[in-house]
């Protein structure tokens, strides 16, 4: 058998890897967040709640997450929707950087908190009726009770972005129990952010200090390892086939 022929496996192994250290920069290098796009729309806890005195159904509240913001009804909530989820998995700024209030307001969440521990775990807008929105507008309140899962003793914040407005940064109250309870002064995309020691991120590149940065690190050094044994079996097939042509 040739030297060639010899070697073959091992550079059919290594092509394999090197298509999937390729694959790799690729994945690493797309703004997609798959959990966040699959999640289902959080649930509300009560039945009834008030806005600026006004009794809302809570049944009337539709809550539009980012896997359905294709299919929103709700005028202009499919278009907000993704152009925050552009916004937070395109930026290269920190992420106190892009929440101005964040810091202060993780001070009145948990005094201990780290705002670098913060990872991205959900996105979706809020649609209220015509009426409930004018009282809100008017300088109501929306206190609302979400169930989102979290671990008991996990500090939450939320983070509202209106077109043309700064993030919003509002603290949240872990009930215990899976729910987080929020007062709403305006209603625009809204993002969860919890602690990385208990929540499972969305994605690996949401993981602060770069909410939405790629951390692709890993990737090209597989690319390199790769290339470089690729050229490590070149080099050696062409040393074998020169000896075989001398023999």
């Amino acid at each position: 058998m040739s030297p060639v022929k010899k070697l073959l496996p091992v550079l059919v192994l290594t092509a394999a890897v090197l298509a999937i250290a390729m694959s790799a920069v690729n994945a690493a290098g797309s703004d997609e967040i798959p959990s966040i796009r699959a999640k289902p729309a959080p649930t509300v806890a009560a039945e009834t709640v008030t806005v600026g005195g006004i009794a809302l159904d809570t049944r009337e509240i539709i809550i539009t997450p980012l896997s359905a913001a294709g299919e929103a009804s709700a005028s202009g909530t499919d278009g907000n929707l993704r152009a925050v989820y552009r916004e937070i998995t395109t930026s290269e700024d920190k992420i106190e950087a892009w929440i101005p209030n964040l810091a202060e307001t993780a001070r009145q969440v948990d005094s201990e908190l780290d705002i670098r521990d913060l990872v991205v775990t959900d996105l979706f807008d809020l649609t209220i009726p015509a009426d409930a929105e004018a009282a809100l507008e008017g300088g109501g309140r929306l206190t609302l009770t979400f169930g989102l899962g979290v671990d008991a003793g996990t500090d939450v914040i939320l983070a509202t972005r209106c077109p043309g407005r700064d993030w919003n940064a509002i603290p949240a109250r872990n009930n215990g129990d899976g729910t987080v309870t929020v007062t709403f002064t305006e209603l625009c995309p809204i993002l969860v952010l919890t602690e990385a020691d208990f929540a499972v991120p969305a994605d690996p590149s949401v993981l602060s200090p770069k909410t939405g940065a790629d951390d692709v690190t890993g990737a090209p050094n597989m690319l390199i390892a790769a290339c470089g044994s690729l050229c490590a079996m070149a080099a050696a097939c062409a040393i074998y086939r020169k000896r075989a042509d001398k023999v």
